[in-house]
């Protein structure tokens, strides 16, 4: 027979990792802002900061959670802790498992270790859109991508730099070329896309003429 579901507030089931501790995460509850806990526990602990990998936005955030540390009670430290020994990637696979089996919204924080590769890409391909706006702005632009990448902060910058591998090629692709129409549309005072790549046919035809 199952247990009962506990009555509890509405909160935060989080997904926590740590890069000194591989293989491990921390998966617990909240009633209040994730991120607010999050300060908590890096204050308490010296070691290096954890981050948050996934959250969970439970209306009752202690049956949630059970039901959490139930699937993974194998791969649990210690039953008094909240560790387990589990990858992040099956880590986040349970976690959205667990929500859409209780119609809860999950979602992942993308704020885990970067893959170098694809935040170098990134960084890079927004070089020339920042230019763009001033030249002045890309030495600054540089600066917010290392802060982002050492701190977290900005978050909307750290999560722009932390996506997959896969992902980053075609985003930074779309980047150049949407900064290389305005380049053109500004090289050739036209108004629009579409009016500067007709002068641009235009100009190619009377050279090959």
């Amino acid at each position: 027979m199952p247990a009962p579901k506990p009555q509890s507030k509405a909160g935060f089931v989080y997904v926590l990792s740590n890069e000194s501790m591989p293989g491990l995460v921390k998966i617990g509850m909240t009633t209040r802002d994730p991120d607010v806990r999050l300060r908590e526990i890096n204050s308490a602990t010296g070691v290096l900061p954890f981050v948050i990998e996934a959250v969970i936005a439970s209306r009752n955030a202690k049956w949630t959670e059970r039901e959490v540390h139930e699937r993974l009670a194998a791969r649990r430290v210690n039953k008094n802790r909240e560790f387990f020994r589990i990858e992040i990637p099956e880590a986040k696979k349970t976690i959205f498992e667990v929500a859409r089996q209780q119609r809860q919204r999950a979602y992942s924080r993308g704020h885990g270790r970067l893959a170098p590769a694809a935040a170098a890409t990134l960084t890079m391909a927004m070089i020339p859109a920042v230019g763009l706006v001033h030249p002045y702005m890309v030495p600054g632009w540089l600066l917010l991508c290392l802060v982002a990448a050492l701190t977290g902060r900005p978050r909307m910058i750290r999560e722009f730099l932390g996506v997959t591998r896969k992902v980053a090629p075609a985003i930074a692709t779309g980047i150049l070329m949407s900064a290389g129409a305005i380049l053109i549309t500004r090289a050739t005072g036209h108004d629009s896309l579409a009016e500067a790549a007709s002068a641009l046919s235009g100009m190619y035809r009377n050279l090959i003429g």
